[in-house]
């Protein structure tokens, strides 16, 4: 193997390593919730910030992923943020105050939320001649995480003699050892020459130019559909007529299905074609086939509907991850245009399952809250068809974005 494929090989590794800490810090929360609601006393409104925080993070801080980017570096800024998830993860039950427990989380969310921007810059920076693939490795680490700390959080309390505080705090130990394989490329890169060549324009947000505002549109509501589909997929099958235990085998389905889907499409895409557009609307597609099946008033196999969601969300969150790639030709740029993409449209997204829950409150079953998700995809779907392929290399940074 050459020294340019080992290269290859060892960034391909630490964005994987990295992608791994975006997700746990709120998948490890949702298994203890009830644990956590007793033991400091809390009501149901104010334990669900722990999992509601860093998604609304995730919408207020991606912004400042492009300052960070240009003043520091892309590979120090998310060596500092990294660092910021495993310390603010590990002293979030140091003391036993709620107060202090989602001020700790709120500094995980800002960690979060300037991290997942700053990654994409690296993959322009380092992978520009195969986006696909390592949006995929990116993905894959953000499931693995997650699927990681969901599942094995309540066994590592048990480990740990009972220990909720030592359970969650545990997984900041996953941030602070990924720093160790950021440290070579900190060393190798200690006069990064990004920041003194980005001009300022480069990492300014593109709030003017509508094509980044389709793109926020389009992540708001896939990113909503998604985390609507993981807080009611498993209360839903239970209303159904399911018992709890197949339920969490259910969401577990799910989410095996988002992470192989969110792998496998860049590939594909690679491979076959790499047009964008096809793939977001057969993804959505896919995602308003499953819910149709589940609004439908007579009996649908839940697993069905289960793997149609799974490939369609698994399928369409890579794609939207690649769309400022294809809009940007330098590192900063592609920080600004994730950090915005990932800004507006997570903060619509913390909005949809709140509003599911709303709608489900006020209503006898979920026929109506099904009946909100669907219109939630039909806007992703009917946004989709506005998405125009580009090539860079005859787009000029003065054209870009004038149309839709």
């Amino acid at each position: 193997m050459t020294a340019n494929g080992r290269s290859v090989i060892f960034l391909g590794f630490v964005l994987f390593v990295s992608s791994t800490n975006l997700r746990y810090a709120i998948t490890s929360v949702s298994p203890l919730i009830e644990t956590i609601q007793d033991q400091l006393a809390l009501n149901r409104s104010l334990v669900s910030l722990l999992v509601s925080i860093p998604v609304f993070c995730m919408g207020l801080f991606a912004p400042l992923a492009s300052r960070f980017g240009v003043r520091w570096g892309i590979e120090r800024s998310i060596f500092f943020f990294l660092l910021l998830i495993g310390i603010a993860t590990m002293v979030r039950t140091l003391i036993p105050s709620p107060l202090f427990l989602l001020a700790a989380t709120t500094l995980v969310g800002i960690g979060i939320a300037v991290t997942g921007p700053l990654l994409s810059g690296f993959v322009k920076k380092h992978f520009p001649d195969r986006p696909e693939t390592m949006v995929g490795v990116h993905t894959i680490g953000i499931g693995f995480g997650a699927s990681l700390a969901a599942g094995v959080t309540v066994p590592l309390r048990d480990f740990l003699g009972g220990s909720w505080e030592l359970a969650l705090s545990a997984w900041g130990i996953v941030a602070i050892l990924s720093l160790l394989f950021w440290w070579p490329l900190l060393v190798r890169q200690r006069s990064d020459p990004a920041p003194d060549l980005a001009g300022p324009e480069l990492g300014q947000m593109p709030w003017r130019n509508r094509r980044a505002w389709l793109l926020v549109i389009l992540f708001g509501a896939q990113s909503g559909l998604y985390y609507s589909t993981t807080a009611w997929l498993a209360p839903f099958a239970i209303s159904d007529g399911m018992t709890e235990a197949l339920a969490g085998v259910l969401t577990m389905v799910f989410s095996s299905f988002t992470i192989t889907c969110g792998f496998l499409i860049p590939l594909l895409m690679r491979r076959f074609s790499s047009r964008r557009k096809p793939w977001i609307v057969g993804s959505a597609l896919f995602i308003l086939s499953g819910l149709v099946c589940m609004a439908v008033p007579w009996d649908v196999n839940p697993w069905i509907y289960t793997i149609l969601l799974g490939i369609g969300l698994g399928g369409v969150f890579p794609v939207m991850l690649i769309l400022p790639l294809d809009e940007t030709e330098h590192p900063h740029e592609t920080n600004a245009w994730t950090a915005m993409m990932q800004g507006g449209g997570y903060f619509l997204s913390g909005l949809t399952p709140i509003a599911v829950g709303f709608i489900r409150d006020r209503s006898a079953d979920y026929a109506n809250s099904l009946l909100f998700m669907i219109m939630v995809c039909l806007v992703l779907l009917f946004f989709s068809l506005f998405l125009r392929e580009r090539r860079l290399s005859v787009v000029s940074p003065q054209n870009r974005g004038k149309s839709l």
